[in-house]
């Protein structure tokens, strides 16, 4: 096997396919989520409070970023894809729990921020799966089910890049370490 295959010989190669799979999705859902925010401001401004929604976009676009180039460097079997990978879903996860603790207490903000209108269970439900975009309108919506389901996600991708399988998986080999034996002169 050469130094950037994935290989899915083995539980660590399993485990580490699925979380760049799983890294990529995450790009995606977070290069959704911008487009829609990013669309929807540029057109509507009015609808959303300014500094919430170039925040967000801009993290979207971190996310989409990070996610992408770890989901690259995991696949060439880099550690440092899989650190990324992982400070990235810990930033998404902590947002999305603390959405999911604010639903959960009632807790309402008194800052008087405009965002759009929830378009009912199932659009919210949509909306939240689009990465940090959708982690931050459940919590201004404060609906406790898209809260839960934002948190899904990040939760499944942090599990999957710090399995002890994964982490095992980047451990390089005693030939990858020292290199191939050339021949004395």
């Amino acid at each position: 096997m050469s130094q950037g295959e994935v290989s899915s010989t083995g539980p660590g190669g399993v485990a580490a396919t699925v979380a760049v799979w799983l890294a990529a999705l995450a790009a995606a859902a977070n290069l959704i989520g911008l487009l829609v925010l990013g669309g929807s401001f540029v057109t509507d401004s009015g609808v959303y409070d300014n500094s919430l929604a170039v925040a967000t976009v801009l993290g979207a676009a971190l996310l989409t970023g990070l996610f992408a180039y770890g989901a690259l460097r995991m696949y060439r079997r880099a550690e440092e894809g899989r650190v990324t990978v992982l400070l990235g879903a810990g930033a998404w996860l902590a947002f999305a729990l603390l959405g999911l603790l604010a639903s959960l207490s009632g807790y309402e903000s008194d800052y008087g921020v405009r965002w759009s209108e929830p378009g009912g269970a199932a659009v919210d439900i949509a909306v939240a799966t689009t990465g940090l975009p959708g982690v931050i309108d459940a919590l201004v919506h404060g609906a406790w089910l898209p809260s839960a389901l934002a948190c899904v996600l990040p939760l499944i991708l942090v599990l999957a890049v710090n399995a002890p399988a994964t982490a095992r998986w980047f451990v390089p080999s005693p030939d990858f370490a020292t290199g191939p034996a050339t021949p004395s002169r």
